[in-house]
């Protein structure tokens, strides 16, 4: 059931794709991700009064994800700068009007698409298995559908496939930690934003718009540069993400262990 309502709305979220062309422009880049806006709205009024699956919170929400926002793209940058530096990417500064105006647009656009797949997958999938009191499983499947939703992007093979998992998996502590997917729509939001605006490498093998820099990557480094998929195809990110989860699990596992217990014997 839950892998049949996931599809649906990711369906829901792409009917406004009809309305497009199949060219592959930034325009039409941009409007597939604000196209996802229709799922975001449709996923809050449906689960408004499911607190398991909605889990945003009030209390200082501009300054949470504006630091959220932060952390993302400074996480994003410390996998960049350590490709460049061992040789992974030819880099040039592209930075012009008409780019700052796209940077600003797929700003929005990328908002949208992180917040919509942090809903789907840290939201409602999670939130399916934590109103059963299976904390465990809710992390299992929802890494397991977020990895699968990526399945078919241009250059993944098995080093992106345990990024993915990683990544989701960091995700999910995430929003054990501050119960909060504003803070986890900003960082994803962030992650991708910076992957392919700012620094110009693809994002999961898809659109890649380098309003700022453009990286291009240097033929046969394919492990510090990732290839066709991007920098999530690389052991730079693996490192980084096990960092990432690492740091979570030990600096709050005294907080991590009491959330995952509360769930166990909560709705």
């Amino acid at each position: 059931m839950v892998s049949i309502m996931t599809i649906i709305w990711i369906i829901i979220s792409q009917l406004t794709t009809f309305l497009q062309s199949n060219a592959n422009t930034p325009i039409n880049d941009w409007l597939f991700m604000m196209g996802e806006i229709v799922g975001v709205v449709a996923m809050i009024f449906t689960y408004r009064r499911s607190p398991d699956i909605m889990t945003f919170s009030r209390d200082q929400v501009l300054k949470r994800y504006i630091t959220a926002f932060l952390a993302g793209t400074l996480a994003f940058a410390s996998c960049w700068l350590i490709s460049v530096g061992l040789g992974g990417f030819t880099v040039r500064f592209i930075m012009t009007g008409t780019s700052a105006g796209w940077a600003f647009l797929f700003l929005i656009g990328f908002a949208i698409q992180g917040l919509f797949e942090e809903l789907v997958c840290r939201g409602y999938i999670m939130g399916h298995f934590l109103k059963r009191h299976q904390p465990l499983l809710a992390i299992i499947v929802n890494v397991g559908i977020f990895a699968a939703l990526h399945s078919l992007n241009a250059g993944i093979d098995a080093l992106a496939v345990v990024n993915l998992i990683l990544f989701g998996l960091f995700m999910s502590l995430m929003r054990y930690k501050w119960q909060n997917l504003w803070i986890n729509g900003a960082f994803h939001s962030a992650w991708n934003f910076a992957e392919g605006v700012l620094f110009g490498t693809a994002v999961s093998g898809t659109v890649n718009v380098g309003a700022v820099f453009k990286s291009v990557p240097v033929i046969g480094k394919a492990l510090i540069n990732g290839g066709t998929f991007g920098i999530e195809n690389t052991v730079i990110c693996t490192g980084i993400y096990l960092v990432m989860a690492a740091w979570l699990s030990f600096t709050y596992r005294d907080e991590l262990r009491r959330t995952i217990v509360q769930y166990r014997h909560a709705f």
